[in-house]
């Protein structure tokens, strides 16, 4: 867990989740890298509305930013802890999984002991109606070309949010009805004529269960 608090993604890359490492990292850095760019275009604004829209657009990414290191370290913690029961297979209820995934964010991941994607989920739809209340509420609360370009980000928002909750959805519905599947092969070596083709030799057989 320290070690995402430290450098992005070396706490993933010390579980041996390299993707995930690499995921985090790109996420991170972009976001601190966008935060900079507000920063330097509100310093640059010529008047006051542009330097406002620049500083609280500046502001969201900033918590973006903080809420994915929490949740990466959170993730790193868990991950540790947990590795040794990922491989268990256990049946589980698809719509279960499905409808824990629309009551709350990340549910249905989590009970499909996915916690990974149960992280990346809550941060992504906490993220998202977070960020959708504050732009409404500059909606509210500007005038002009700024109130319309606040509308219209609070309802990108917003259909950011709603592709989010339904690949959520369908995530956790797919990986619950895959929980008891077995895809390890069955690896056997054995003799051509027991298997009645005739004598000598040796023959290598891969089952897959299906």
């Amino acid at each position: 867990m320290l070690r995402s608090l430290i450098v992005p993604g070396w706490g993933q890359l010390y579980n041996g989740r390299h993707l995930h490492a690499a995921l985090v990292f790109g996420a991170e850095a972009g976001l601190l890298a966008a935060a900079v760019s507000w920063d330097r275009q509100a310093e640059a604004a010529a008047d006051d509305d542009n330097r406002f829209f620049y500083r609280d657009y500046r502001n969201i990414t900033i918590g973006w930013l903080a809420g994915t290191v929490v949740l990466s370290a959170a993730d790193a913690y868990v991950d540790a802890r947990v590795s040794s029961r990922i491989g268990l297979k256990e049946k589980k209820n698809p719509t279960g999984a499905m409808l824990r995934s629309l009551i709350f964010p990340g549910w249905g991941q989590f009970y499909n002991r996915k916690y990974s994607k149960a992280f990346l989920f809550f941060g992504g739809e906490a993220g998202l109606i977070a960020t959708a209340i504050h732009l409404n509420q500059q909606v509210v609360s500007t005038h002009g070309e700024l109130q319309a370009s606040y509308r219209n980000n609070r309802n990108t928002a917003n259909w950011f949010l709603l592709a989010t909750i339904v690949f959520s959805m369908l995530d956790a519905y797919v990986d619950a009805s895959l929980a008891d599947f077995d895809e390890s092969p069955e690896l056997s070596l054995a003799p051509l004529n027991s298997l009645g083709i005739g004598a000598g030799g040796m023959m290598f057989q891969v089952k897959i269960k299906l």
